[in-house]
């Protein structure tokens, strides 16, 4: 692939390196920082481009953001306004893209574990049928059909978040299950600030443990601050959840989304580190996560005994586990063991579904 050259964020790039590196393309890797100059410098029409035969160029969806709305790669300035026409969306865009060749194809990654951005959700079809150099990679929007859209890939911010949390720093752990924990059941209600969430979660596992939460552990000690920047880059947070895990025998894990929302008819849906984290050790758990998206799961290997449609069907489960819970614990640790290595074994992978997009994109198959 020597006549190749692929633009990227140094984001993107961290958390596919292995693949990337295997290509034998040439990259030109950029900052995802409005004061840096990085982008301008390699994108830029005369800096010895017309020597490759295909330009790929990848991008998330906080740039589409930037770039429907205001055409310019970097400004943030319009990325709280909602409800812009998809006229506007169109005319920006083509005032940037239309500055590329015709050897120079665009990727709009959308791999983030945040809420999708505007233009993505409600424009990327109108945007792929308008010019056959675009592309899109997501792990949402399943409604969705193109030719060159491969979407629904819930694995895309568990990969992302093992790179962007640290957990890529140190290698895989591992576990001995504690003797006689002080709780059968910890759970995280989620950032102090976030009331009503707090509120929904509380009162979620409360039902689910019916009316009965006595011994499940779910207040963190207040002088433990777990806010953002207490997170980022491998922050104490993500660590003391799971160190704090192991005082109970079993995690019950909320997901971002309310545990009843189907990923099938939700173009919006994204998974967090919240799940990583239960793949990443294998201490129990149990994820309060719709079938439909432990379904994607289990397509990329992932193993789970239990489905869940509503929170009745929780309880259910709930109640056979509090009946024998070392039983229902030694049923499931060979899943507990296997989904942390199906983890590992993606993290390293050069295959996954969108590195094989990707791969059709430079070899001219799509």
């Amino acid at each position: 692939m020597e006549n190749k050259l692929i633009i990227l964020s140094e984001e993107i790039y961290k958390f596919n390196k292995i693949y990337f590196d295997s290509l034998g393309a040439h990259l030109k890797i950029y900052k995802n920082k409005s004061n840096d100059d990085s982008f301008y410098r390699i994108n830029h029409h005369k800096r010895g481009h017309e020597q490759y035969r295909d330009i790929i160029f990848l991008f998330d969806d906080l740039r589409f953001d930037s770039i429907c709305k205001t055409g310019n790669f970097w400004d943030m300035s319009k990325h709280s306004t909602r409800k812009i026409p998809n006229d506007v969306y169109r005319e920006n865009y083509k005032r940037f893209f239309d500055r590329f060749g015709p050897n120079w194809k665009f990727v709009l990654l959308d791999f983030n574990n945040e809420p999708i951005q505007e233009p993505s959700l409600n424009f990327t079809k109108e945007w792929l049928d308008f010019d056959g150099r675009n592309f899109c990679i997501s792990q949402r929007i399943p409604s969705q059909s193109h030719v060159r859209l491969l979407n629904g890939l819930v694995y895309l911010p568990l990969i992302n978040c093992f790179q962007k949390y640290g957990f890529c720093q140190f290698d895989k752990l591992d576990y001995s299950r504690p003797i006689n924990p002080k709780y059968d059941f910890i759970t995280y209600l989620g950032h102090t600030s976030k009331k009503e969430k707090r509120k929904y979660r509380l009162e979620k596992i409360t039902e689910i443990l019916d009316n009965d939460i006595s011994k499940l552990k779910h207040k963190e000690p207040e002088e433990i601050i777990v806010g953002q920047s207490n997170y980022l880059d491998g922050g104490r947070g993500h660590y003391w959840n799971l160190l704090n895990s192991l005082s109970a025998k079993i995690r019950l894990i909320f997901e971002n989304s309310d545990l009843e929302r189907s990923f099938t008819f939700m173009d919006d849906y994204f998974l967090t580190e919240k799940t990583l984290k239960c793949l990443y050790y294998p201490h129990p758990y149990i994820l309060f996560l719709h079938d439909s998206v432990l379904d994607k799961l289990r397509e990329v290997g992932f193993r789970f005994s239990y489905n869940g449609k509503t929170s009745n069907d929780f309880v259910e489960l709930l109640t056979e586990v509090k009946l024998d819970i070392p039983n229902w614990i030694g049923k499931n640790e060979d899943d507990f063991n296997h989904n942390q290595n199906n983890l590992f074994k993606m993290i390293n992978s050069k295959n996954l579904p969108h590195h094989l997009f990707i791969t059709k994109i430079l070899n001219r198959e799509i």
